[in-house]
């Protein structure tokens, strides 16, 4: 279960980015998450108790039929470049399939493209080539403007060690020839323009916002359905090697290879600094015995509301 920012407390998590990195779940089963929840997201006067209660009478209520779940393929199921890959394809056609024998409306729809364009609203802005304060923004990137800092904190709070950040990344060595931890954090050490980290935060974040909620309003659905990763879940030693097999856009298989970078990322880097609760959920083994998954992504938090832990908190729990 990845909540809502800040839907758990986070402090103590220093994380990379303040706006990426946040505490989720990992448990056996949704009542277990529920119980967590009940437990820690709250306060100890009976709030969270109630708002389950109340959250748990409005969604059972609901006759399945009367709750739609959006498949939309662009940008999560075909990527630019990539789409995922068969067997990944073959699951998430399951899926679909056991959630409308279930009696849920599945709803076969896309994000709107303007007339001219070839990609929809969501992946135009995905993948836009912006200009802010005289520099190219990177919407991916910006949010590690904080990462340094975060390193930082990281090494004066949890390490107490009297070293530098430096000395810290100079540490850090690769893991095979596709896996390297400090990538990501040197990359990070190099975003410095204050200006266009708060252009995120400002107008850009409440440009995303709308645009993602704008599939939502548009065909009435409650989640949308899409792939966790593009390949299954990896055998470590591949991973690090860049030995995924992955899959192009237009279905060649086997003629590109991956890492981490290539098979989790472009899925759950989308808008991830947007407060959006998403819930994996395990789809069983691929014939090579390698786990796969599908994720639900519900509504993002309006933007007037993502600086209020309290509504976040809340809001989840109909999630």
């Amino acid at each position: 279960f990845d909540p809502s920012r800040n839907h758990f407390p986070n402090n103590g998590n220093a994380g990379l980015s303040y706006l990426n990195d946040q505490i989720g779940l990992i448990s056996r089963s949704i009542e277990d998450i529920i119980l967590f929840d009940k437990c820690v997201a709250f306060d100890n006067e009976g709030k969270g108790r109630k708002l389950h209660e109340e959250a748990e009478n409005r969604v059972t209520s609901k006759q399945p039929k009367n709750i739609k779940i959006g498949c939309p393929q662009r940008p999560f199921v075909v990527l630019d470049q990539l789409r995922i890959n068969p067997d990944l394809q073959t699951k998430y056609e399951k899926a679909k399939q056991a959630l409308a024998e279930t009696g849920y409306t599945i709803v076969d729809e896309e994000w709107p493209t303007k007339e001219g364009e070839s990609r929809n609203i969501l992946e135009q802005i995905l993948n836009e080539s912006m200009t802010v304060n005289g520099k190219p923004f990177n919407l991916a990137f910006a949010p590690f403007y904080t990462s340094l800092g975060q390193l930082s904190q990281y090494v004066y709070e949890y390490l107490d060690a009297p070293v530098s950040s430096k000395e810290v990344l100079g540490d850090m060595g690769k893991l095979g020839d596709g896996y390297d931890p400090a990538g990501l954090i040197s990359n990070g050490l190099h975003i410095t323009d204050e200006t266009q980290f708060r252009y995120l935060l400002g107008p850009c974040t409440k440009t995303c916002v709308e645009i993602y909620n704008s599939y939502f309003d548009l065909h009435q659905v409650d989640v949308i359905l899409v792939p966790a990763s593009l390949a299954a879940t990896p055998d470590l030693s591949d991973l690090v090697r860049s030995r995924v097999a992955l899959t192009t856009a237009d279905g060649e298989a086997c003629k590109l290879y991956g890492n981490d970078t290539d098979v989790f990322l472009p899925l759950n880097f989308i808008m991830k600094f947007l407060h959006i609760p998403k819930m994996v959920v395990p789809t069983g083994l691929n014939n090579e015995g390698r786990p796969t998954a599908v994720q639900f992504w519900g509504r993002a938090l309006d933007y007037e509301d993502m600086f209020d832990d309290k509504i976040a908190c809340a809001r989840d729990t109909e999630f």
